[in-house]
């Protein structure tokens, strides 16, 4: 739901997080509600900030209830450049560990009363690290995902993230039930729960089209660049194409060398595979392309 704008971007607040803010304001707890819905949106125009000092346009930001998603054109994109993915997922929860900080040295010179400073410093360390776990769709699960595309490729490693955050969000929700029989949590935990399952699902859904869209502009980025280095890659008959592009890396050219046995009888550009892809899906072998060529 759009509650507003800010700079030309339009400001949406998941449903999730408004139920997190009506419960704080059931409880009488309005100013506290409304520091989380303030440090959540800090949080997310941090990443804003670095997004645009790359160039990309953002068009939205979503608060959800620990941290938010910034909508931003192409940035699918951009999650297939591990520098740019890294910087712009770290920015978030290294801005809280600066607020944090502010707020630690207000308290400590008692320029600000203890206890709201105490829960401002806490929400911004909480976020911080909860962003940082290495789970999709979280910022370290960013991170994390970046590091892994430089060695197993862009789909290969969303689906594996992705399914990291679908065990924490279903394992949170057993702590989160657990913790309300036994009176050690709060509800709010448990819609967190529910968030992490859901958004992570959802990573994995939009990891194919973001593929596509990766594997249909690689020709564009040869052109633009002009000089990319090359990744030799060795398959056998049997490979199918979508095997073999789950191993296609950012900012590499490849090329498939095709083998029968331990002989190399053929090579295959990372054009020609893409094509063939486009052309008769993920499930054609290296083998048939190469007969239909012979």
């Amino acid at each position: 739901m759009q509650v507003g704008r800010a700079f030309g971007v339009g400001i949406l607040v998941d449903k999730f997080f408004l139920l997190l803010l009506l419960i704080y304001g059931c409880l009488g707890l309005l100013p506290q509600a409304m520091t989380l819905f303030t440090i959540v949106f800090i949080h997310e125009l941090a990443h804003v900030l670095v997004a645009w000092n790359y160039g990309y346009r953002v068009k939205e930001i979503e608060l959800l209830p620990f941290g938010g998603v910034a909508r931003i054109e192409d940035l699918d994109l951009a999650s297939l450049d591990p520098e740019v993915e890294i910087n712009i997922a770290l920015a978030g929860p290294l801005q809280n560990l600066f607020l944090a900080g502010v707020g630690f040295v207000l308290r400590h010179y008692m320029v600000w009363q203890e206890s709201p400073a105490t829960f401002f410093v806490h929400c911004n360390l909480g976020m911080a690290i909860f962003n940082l776990l290495p789970v999709l769709p979280l910022d370290g699960g960013r991170i994390y995902r970046a590091y892994l595309v430089q060695r197993m490729g862009y789909k290969e490693a969303t689906e594996r993230v992705a399914s990291y955050g679908s065990r924490a969000g279903i394992l949170l929700g057993l702590m989160s039930l657990a913790g309300l029989y036994f009176s050690w949590s709060s509800i709010s935990l448990f819609f967190v729960s529910l968030f992490i399952f859901r958004a992570a699902s959802r990573e994995r859904v939009t990891a194919a089209y973001v593929f596509m869209r990766f594997l249909t502009r690689k020709q564009r980025e040869l052109r633009e660049k002009g000089l990319l280095p090359v990744e030799a890659l060795m398959a056998g008959e049997s490979t199918t194409l979508g095997e073999v592009v789950r191993r296609f890396i950012p900012r590499h050219y490849h090329l498939v060398l095709l083998l029968k046995g331990e002989q190399q009888i053929g090579m295959f550009t990372e054009g020609e595979i893409i094509n063939a892809l486009l052309k008769r899906g993920f499930d054609t072998t290296l083998g048939e392309i190469w007969q239909q060529r012979h």
